[in-house]
């Protein structure tokens, strides 16, 4: 762990501790292992890291993961796909999906399509509407380039 990733992992600790006593120990030699395993055996690994990789930490366990050979991220809400983008050691080309259905919302005045396309998310459609939002913010995506 970096100096950073402890300081993280003791303050989340010092939280969970205040609200409940139990105590979980995240290995990030145990999670880098176990993607090594799998990619050993030709299987594609996305790490899913949405809520904070269940409370272990979604900022080291996305690096452990992506360490060891992981070929992508998968997050629930964009928020949390957003985060990792931002993240300097995480490679823009490295896919992130974004799990949870999108509504046609606005942020920041723009539709969470634009965001998710201007951001190289990858979208759960469940609609044709859905379809013909994301098409949309790709061809204005396009058209700027």
């Amino acid at each position: 762990l970096t100096t950073s990733e402890q300081m993280e992992l003791d303050a989340l600790g010092d939280v969970a501790a205040s609200h409940r006593p139990c105590w979980a120990e995240v290995d990030l030699d145990c999670i880098r292992h176990n993607v090594q395993q799998y990619m050993a055996k030709g299987v594609d690994v996305f790490a899913v890291v949405k809520a904070d990789a269940y409370g272990h930490g979604s900022l080291p366990v996305s690096r452990a993961a992506l360490e060891a050979g992981a070929k992508g991220l998968a997050v629930a809400i964009i928020e949390e796909g957003l985060e990792l983008r931002g993240c300097p050691w995480i490679p823009d080309d490295t896919p992130i999906h974004v799990m949870g259905l999108q509504r046609n919302a606005k942020s920041g005045g723009k539709s969470m399509a634009d965001v998710m396309v201007e951001n190289s998310l990858i979208a759960t459609i469940k609609d044709i509407a859905g379809v013909r939002s994301l098409s949309a913010a790709a061809t204005k995506a396009h058209a700027k380039k």
